[in-house]
């Protein structure tokens, strides 16, 4: 694993969330963050010493769930106020808080306990359906998940 991989881990354990099960609400209850809802884009924001998360109530279940975890990204990775900042560094900070958000809705830790005897199809619609993720998504992060235990098996053989 990763530094990323192992914050969210710990984040995880810390905030006790179940896999699979990421309930905004009650995360943002724990960490004193104020969520709402709009008809505008999702964003993030701190105002008088009330960090705050606002999603877009008009896109699906599935997509606010990936902009809450983009904005999450943003509160455990990020300080300061964007506005001032070049793009070059809103557009890093963007990417970092998009990695962020795959991560932490479909964490390695969580991905050993599924059952790979099953068709790759089958495995990608189980990672679909019990992560609450797009297919492409579901795929990017069981691709990474391969390739990381591949290298720590290639490790293994090279020390």
């Amino acid at each position: 694993m990763n530094y990323l991989d192992d914050m969210i881990y710990r984040i995880y354990k810390e905030l006790e969330i179940e896999s699979g099960r990421i309930l905004p609400h009650t995360i943002c209850a724990k960490l004193n963050i104020i969520l709402k809802s709009s008809i505008e884009n999702s964003f993030h924001g701190y105002y008088e010493g009330v960090y705050y998360i606002v999603l877009n109530d008009t896109k699906t279940q599935q997509e606010q769930l990936y902009d809450f975890a983009h904005e999450l990204g943003h509160f455990f990775l990020h300080e300061g106020n964007q506005f001032k900042s070049r793009q070059v560094y809103i557009d890093y900070q963007e990417k970092q808080a998009d990695n962020f958000a795959e991560r932490f809705l479909v964490p390695l830790h969580a991905l050993d306990v599924l059952d790979y005897t099953k068709s790759r199809m089958e495995i990608l619609y189980d990672v679909e359906q019990t992560f609450n993720v797009s297919i492409e998504l579901a795929q990017k992060r069981l691709e990474l998940y391969e390739r990381t235990l591949y290298e720590q098996k290639l490790q293994s053989y090279c020390w």
